[in-house]
């Protein structure tokens, strides 16, 4: 082989060498560049999905921060909406037993008369003592004392009736001792057994008390009606008209 063959030679394993060279080199930048990708892709996925599970959690913590401050409101509404109607309700005793003192409970109306009557009696009936002692207002006194005598026959008569036994109780109004105008300012009646050991009150404020205790449910629906009584009420206007 001659010296020129020889360099064709090594000429072409050099040209060989290098074109396998560039090859290999550019199949590693090929797989660089997908491992890359994939690489790239993986750190993208993560990110996105560890962003939508701050988003997810950051809304969700949002969500329920907005539930909670919206019951709170809704509480604190209902319980000055509460507060609001018990102020309505006592104001409504307050006014009920201003209107009895000014315009009802007075000593020369009729129907406050024949009241302090049915009061007495029944403390009378309730006591069942021989002699029965009555405290009552001052501007009470009087008419009070001209009503004892049909009181105490009255008692005779129903308690033979209804018992066949005969029953008499004394009465004396107390002239030193009236009831407490501060607490009791619509009248009625405290009666006592002679010794006042026993004592039944029948004011006409307590028995209003009691009214209203026993009463404070359908006073309460009447005042405030519920969405549904409303509407029921609406629909029986509309009838009629």
């Amino acid at each position: 082989m001659t010296e020129a063959g020889l360099d064709k030679d090594s000429f072409q394993i050099i040209r060989n060498m290098k074109l396998e060279a560039m090859e290999k080199g550019f199949e590693i930048e090929v797989i660089g560049l997908n491992d890359f990708e994939k690489e790239k892709d993986k750190i993208v996925r993560e990110s996105m999905e560890f962003i939508n599970e701050e988003f997810e959690k950051k809304k969700n913590n949002y969500n329920m921060q907005k539930k909670i401050e919206r019951s709170s409101k809704i509480n604190s509404l209902r319980l000055e909406k509460m507060n609001q109607r018990n102020v309505l309700m006592e104001k409504l005793i307050v006014d009920t037993k201003e209107v009895l003192r000014s315009r009802i409970c007075l000593p020369n109306n009729r129907q406050y008369q024949d009241l302090m009557k049915k009061l007495i009696l029944q403390g009378m009936i309730k006591l069942m003592e021989p002699v029965v002692r009555l405290i009552v207002r001052k501007e009470d006194v009087a008419i009070v004392e001209k009503m004892i005598p049909e009181i105490e026959k009255h008692y005779k008569e129903l308690m033979k009736k209804e018992t066949d036994r005969d029953y008499e109780t004394k009465l004396s109004v107390e002239q030193d001792k009236f009831m407490d105008k501060d607490n009791q300012k619509c009248g009625g009646v405290i009666l006592t057994s002679e010794n006042t050991k026993i004592v039944c009150l029948n004011s006409v404020d307590t028995r209003l008390e009691l009214a209203y205790e026993e009463l404070l449910p359908q006073v309460r629906s009447n005042l405030f009606p519920s969405l549904k009584q409303k509407k029921c009420i609406y629909e029986e206007k509309c009838q009629k008209k």
